[in-house]
């Protein structure tokens, strides 16, 4: 089959727009708002032809092979297309290092294109019993990353800068020419007072070193933009299809029943692999491109089908996987695993007549907990103990 699509996409936020930042003291600032609001408003579109092909042969009476190839699509999140930006100010003075952060949506994100191949051999031996292997591939491109620019806002300036010819530019030359180090608190308080002349009539000559002056100042004065401060620069974080990945593996398939009895049993394997995987020695301050949610996984089933009596046991088992990448401040970016996990169940029904059948659900029989862990194994993070459950049923049809 050949499927076409065509999207089209339009994200509108309403967003409160700054009007400006204020320096209230030596590293405490304040994002000031104005008393409207701006529709800001972003427009995408993209097409795409999806083809399908599915074929099956019997080899034998006995035997089955089947391949099959599809492309696939997975659009962006919600929230990463929205448009409005966020801002922080920055932690200190941009002159001394100082980097107002922002992060906003993308909507022109493009899908997650899939290219799929599925290939697979199947023997049917008996009644209702198989034994199948396979083999799948997934060559996945636009997955989303991200990217930061650094970039100006809302034509915010910067009353921290440092350059010359501004008032704070005029701070750093008179701290300079009288000796006196370019800390965070002598800097604000120079700026303080070259920004308030009536206050401090004598200018840089009013300059008192210490904390008690400076304390006095920080209360009661604060510094805004002026005429001739350049924009602040911010660091904008914003997602963007970076990202290419292969999912490849094999799945083991396996049921028997053993003739009339009604006794019988499934087993399932499946084996993942992925060509991008969380390096846990790198860089914390980094951000990382890893696949999510990807590990081995295993379950058996024994059955008893018999005269309207149901019964199953079932062991299923998962592997260790990564849950999440990126995870925490943003100075910190950590991992988050999921330990491995496995888990009996447990179900009992018995069908009374053709329109009552009644059930019982026993989970998690042997009350296994869920641990998560970071960088290491020894870094536990959440630890859950849970118990066993019962669940009672009871279906009548009318």
């Amino acid at each position: 089959g050949l499927r076409y699509e065509k999207t089209d996409v339009e994200s509108i936020s309403l967003q409160s727009v700054p009007e400006q930042i204020i320096w209230l003291s030596d590293n405490d600032f304040r994002i000031q708002l104005g008393s409207g609001t701006d529709a800001l408003s972003e427009k995408h579109s993209y097409e795409a032809l999806l083809p399908n092909i599915d074929l099956s042969v019997n080899l034998t009476d006995d035997l089955k092979a089947r391949f099959s190839y599809s492309m696939t699509l997975a659009r962006p999140a919600y929230n990463q297309m929205y448009t409005a930006t966020s801002i922080g100010a920055p932690s200190r003075p941009t002159y001394l290092g100082g980097q107002g952060s922002g992060s906003r949506g993308n909507a022109a994100l493009d899908p997650l294109e899939s290219n799929n191949f599925d290939l697979s051999l199947e023997y049917y031996y008996g009644e209702s019993s198989m034994v199948s292997v396979g083999y799948y591939r997934k060559d996945v491109d636009n997955f989303v990353g991200t990217q930061q620019v650094s970039q100006s806002l809302f034509g915010l300036q910067d009353p921290t800068s440092g350059q010359a010819g501004t008032v704070s530019g005029d701070a750093i030359a008179e701290l300079e020419a009288r000796g006196i180090e370019v800390t965070e608190r002598n800097y604000f308080t120079m700026t303080a007072l070259l920004s308030n002349p009536d206050a401090f009539p004598g200018g840089a000559d009013d300059f008192e070193e210490g904390q008690a002056f400076a304390d006095d100042v920080f209360a009661n004065y604060s510094v805004g933009p002026v005429a001739g401060d350049p924009n602040m620069l911010f660091e904008v974080t914003q997602p963007v299809n970076n990202q290419s990945a292969r999912i490849s593996g094999y799945e083991l398939a396996w049921q028997h029943f053993f003739g009339e009895s009604g006794f019988g049993y499934q087993a399932n394997f499946t084996i993942v692999d992925g060509d991008i995987g969380y390096d846990v020695g790198a860089d914390p301050a980094v951000d990382q491109f890893a696949l999510e949610g990807l590990s081995d996984s295993a379950n058996i089933v024994l059955i008893y089908e018999k005269d309207g009596l149901s019964a199953r046991v079932a062991y299923n088992w998962r592997d260790s996987f990564l849950s999440e990448v990126n995870r925490g401040v943003s100075s910190v970016r950590n991992p988050l695993f999921i330990d491995e996990y496995e888990q009996v169940d447990v179900n009992v029904s018995y069908e009374f007549s053709e329109d009552l059948t009644v059930s019982m659900d026993i989970i998690n029989l042997t009350e296994e907990g869920q641990r998560q862990y970071g960088r290491s194994y020894n870094n536990t993070f959440f630890i859950q103990e849970l118990d066993r459950r019962y669940v009672l049923n009871a279906r009548y049809t009318f």
